[in-house]
């Protein structure tokens, strides 16, 4: 069997999947197999896939469903011990599995995540690692590669936004026996798949760039609108399983104001007034937006 199941989902990606599957086969870290999950294709990819002669690849085809149904699928079939994700479009720096392997060895880690840089493919450009953005996550430091959280330090990373890409995420298989891929969320499902875990897993974040995200127009990602409606449901259904008196309560509370006010703003951008009624008064009924008008207050009044 096996240590690591690398998840590839891909649909139309043939010009770029051959590239991915690539920079797992050069992997210092060989113990592993790779299963591509053909979400429906119609161009050659079947063709690509199956000419690439190395045992450790699985492919399967599936009528179309969406990327979330193409991981389950994956998640179904595999048989390592800790599952690692990878989209049709990105690349692995070779060591990627290597240093997953040694942390795994180390820490009692369920879910693993890492530093990311993105390469622009409309522009020909680099871009800033996703740290240079977001900056470095907060938890005790290990090493200098290594960072494990706390329940409520992975929480408040999470439900503030810290992205996690799938192509930087593994997770240990017998973990997702019991959370699955929404396959009702047709985008940032990674969102909603990674808010699942934070009250269940332990967590260790891999200070260092093991994964390239390569930007096009075609990304999901691209889509704001659609991605701040996920973010907000996700929200809610997270808030729905905690308890008033929770900690984490008024956080979730107040990040869903945020996110009101932020599809407010999208509306607007977007002309689409009557949407904007219902998230105003959805917002003025919010039990966060007075939560941060008090927060405000507050620190008012100590000035």
């Amino acid at each position: 069997m096996a240590f690591f199941t690398v998840i590839i989902p891909t649909y139309n990606r043939a010009h770029t999947i051959s590239k991915t599957i690539l920079s797992v086969l050069n992997q210092t870290y060989t113990d592993f197999e790779i299963i591509v999950v053909d979400d429906g294709s119609t161009d050659n990819t079947e063709e690509l896939i199956c000419g690439i002669e190395d045992p450790r690849i699985i492919y399967c085809y599936q009528n179309n469903s969406g990327v979330s149904s193409a991981r389950n699928t994956g998640v179904d079939i595999a048989k390592g011990e800790f599952i690692a994700y990878l989209d049709s479009d990105d690349q692995w720096d070779k060591n990627k599995l290597e240093v997953i392997h040694s942390v795994i060895n180390e820490f009692n880690v369920d879910v693993l995540f890492t530093d990311f840089d993105r390469y622009s493919l409309i522009s020909g450009r680099k871009k800033p690692s996703n740290s240079f953005f977001f900056g470095k996550p907060e938890g005790a430091r290990q090493n200098k590669e290594v960072i494990l959280f706390s329940r409520r330090e992975i929480q408040e990373l999470i439900v503030c936004g810290y992205p996690v890409y799938p192509s930087t995420l593994v997770v240990k298989r017998i973990v997702q026996k019991d959370f699955r891929w929404n396959i009702d969320k047709l985008r940032s499902e990674d969102f909603n798949f990674i808010i699942q875990l934070i009250d269940h897993c332990n967590f260790a974040y891999v200070d260092k760039i093991l994964t390239t995200i390569f930007e096009h127009g075609s990304n999901k990602s691209s889509n704001v609108l659609g991605k701040s409606i996920v973010h907000l449901s996700s929200l809610i259904c997270y808030k729905e399983n905690h308890d008033k008196n929770d900690e984490i309560y008024n956080l979730i509370e107040r990040k869903i104001a945020d996110e009101y006010i932020r599809l407010l703003g999208l509306y607007l951008e977007d002309n689409s007034y009557s949407q904007m009624v219902g998230v105003f008064f959805r917002l003025v009924f919010s039990r966060g937006l007075y939560i941060k008008l008090l927060d405000k207050l507050g620190r008012h009044v100590k000035k």
